[in-house]
């Protein structure tokens, strides 16, 4: 990712924080609800594989979904607004007026919030769409008892791909907040920061990728090879529709593999490069230059302890520059 990508990201996300102000988290909230709905497209072709839908049903489907999805995301605008309150009370009013303890507690709720929704995503999605949707199918369309482990395995392949998505893109969204929050002090910005590790974040997805991988590939060739051996059914065409579906599920996860990737990548490039560029500065003597703080992980206990260093060398040469002026002009006395 190149320093003009990352401009222009931060460009882009600096209007429209500053053109919706406390209203920013409960609209990009309902960006990332808008947007999600491509993580859970592989889910749903694995349940249209493996449950064999008709393609009414299919439609069908997809209406009671958006339906439920509907309810989900107002549970989700609820949560944002409760889990925002002093942030938002933080952008309403001039910073000056509130202390940096309710600064520190507002910073925390924009740090932490990314990882404590996906996990709320999580819940909700299988309490308030993935529930409802799957009684749906097996009481309503009266779907025999063995498809019931396929309906589980897509359902908890979208809402885990749903939740890492919410993830990255609140994440991401969340970057000029964090900016605009932080506290003046490093001592706070510590205390405060809620991290989550670079190593936790990589495990997750690629966890998610590889159990995505197997589960649906083992599945659908499990429930193929049960077909073809079954009374009266065509081997031929059973595998024919097997050498169909797995090469686009492969793709699927491919695409998704390097989707994630690269928004791994920028999460983890983009505090570098901003560090990278102040250090430049430092080194030419700009002590006055600060790296702000853009991540939540491991950089960003790194940009602290670099500002803490900066600060202390910036201490350094003015009381050096102090003594060697009181010494000159002890000097020029003398003379």
């Amino acid at each position: 990712m190149n320093e003009n990508q990352v401009r222009r990201d931060w460009l882009f996300l600096n209007r429209l924080f500053h053109r919706w102000g406390p209203n920013y988290f409960w609209r990009a909230t309902v960006i990332a609800e808008l947007a999600s709905g491509p993580a859970a497209a592989i889910g749903l072709y694995y349940v249209w594989v493996t449950v064999a839908l008709t393609i009414e049903q299919v439609f069908r489907l997809i209406l009671l979904l958006l339906l439920l999805v509907l309810v989900a995301n107002g549970s989700a605008l609820w949560y944002t607004r409760r889990m925002t309150r002093t942030a938002k009370t933080v952008l309403q009013f001039y910073r000056g007026q509130h202390s940096e303890e309710t600064i520190g507690r507002a910073w925390r709720e924009v740090t932490g919030f990314p990882a404590r929704f996906a996990v709320f995503a999580l819940v909700n999605t299988t309490v308030l769409v993935v529930a409802p949707a799957v009684l749906w199918i097996m009481v309503v369309w009266r779907f025999p008892l063995r498809v019931l482990p396929y309906l589980l395995i897509g359902s908890f392949i979208a809402t885990i791909w749903i939740s890492i998505y919410y993830y990255f893109a609140l994440y991401w969204f969340l970057w000029p907040v964090r900016q605009a929050m932080a506290p003046r002090l490093p001592s706070l910005q510590k205390r405060y920061l809620a991290t989550v590790s670079i190593q936790t974040r990589m495990l997750v997805i690629y966890t998610a990728l590889a159990l995505t991988t197997v589960v649906m590939m083992g599945s659908i060739a499990f429930q193929k090879s049960q077909q073809a051996v079954a009374p009266g059914a065509n081997p031929v065409l059973v595998l024919q529709a097997l050498r169909f579906h797995l090469p686009i599920i492969g793709l699927l996860v491919l695409l998704m593999t390097v989707g994630f990737s690269v928004l791994l990548t920028r999460a983890l490039a983009t505090p570098i490069q901003h560090l990278t560029q102040v250090m430049d500065r430092v080194e030419r003597g700009e002590l006055h230059h600060r790296a702000e703080l853009v991540s939540t992980d491991e950089t960003a206990f790194l940009t602290i302890a670099f500002n803490q260093m900066i600060g202390r060398l910036a201490e350094l040469q003015a009381s050096l520059e102090q003594r060697v002026a009181e010494r000159t002009a002890e000097l020029a006395r003398r003379t």
